[in-house]
């Protein structure tokens, strides 16, 4: 199953007592109640949308990102580089990971 529509944004939800991530198409996608924050004692709001707009950013950028490092690994092919250098190996590691796997 695919994630719902980038971009995703920040807003404090209709009802005015949740911070919510909102898809493309205006689905809600994420949304901390009031009483959740105060139960992990954690009532800024203006820290949650903070949180919440890092998150966002993270999650827009991700296939831009995987893109660009699956077009730099191409470049940097273990045969083309010293057994040394690590940048190869530290782009499949992190486009393993970005993919859902293990690093």
């Amino acid at each position: 199953m695919k994630h719902t529509q980038l971009p995703w944004k920040a807003k404090i939800c209709p009802t005015g007592n949740s911070v919510c991530v909102v898809g493309a198409d205006g689905t809600i996608v994420l949304e901390i109640p009031r009483f959740v924050r105060e139960r992990l004692h954690q009532s800024n709001t203006h820290q949650e949308l903070a949180d919440v707009r890092f998150i966002i950013t993270a999650c827009n950028s991700h296939d831009v990102l995987l893109e660009a490092c699956e077009g730099a690994k191409k470049y940097l092919e273990p045969d083309l580089v010293e057994p040394s250098r690590t940048v190869f190996w530290k782009l499949v590691a992190a486009l393993k990971a970005a993919k859902g796997g293990t690093p």
